[in-house]
């Protein structure tokens, strides 16, 4: 073994680099958040009025932020139901509309929520 293989700033970057890999996609029918609720698919079949209430997306992505997935466009804009979803789990940004992304505000306020957001910036 190479003693550049053991050395912490490459553990580390390894590490971190591993924690920023988008997640990956879940097989159909793996339930990842306990009974009854399989993630990314809360929104995925829901009727077009369903999607367009602002209520019935908040409450999705505050049982699985990866909902935001298939919210329409502007939930993906909206501040406060993309926060939602960040404080479930900061990856949920990199589902954000590119102009939050940009924003260093909302960005700054979703790493100190969670720090892994910024890999999803």
């Amino acid at each position: 073994c190479s003693s550049s293989t053991h050395h912490p700033s490459s553990m580390i970057r390894s590490y971190g680099e591993a924690l920023c890999e988008p997640p990956k996609a879940p097989a159909a029918n793996i339930d990842l958040d306990g009974p009854g609720r399989r993630s990314q698919q809360l929104l995925r079949h829901a009727a077009v009025e369903l999607r367009a209430d602002r209520e019935l997306v908040l409450g999705a992505v505050n049982l699985s932020p990866f909902s935001l997935e298939d919210a329409s466009e502007k939930f993906r804009r909206d501040r406060d139901v993309v926060f939602n979803a960040v404080k479930a789990d900061g990856r949920a940004l990199g589902l954000a509309a590119s102009e939050l992304r940009a924003d260093r505000e909302f960005v700054l306020r979703s790493v100190k929520r969670d720090w892994i957001a910024i890999c999803h910036v």
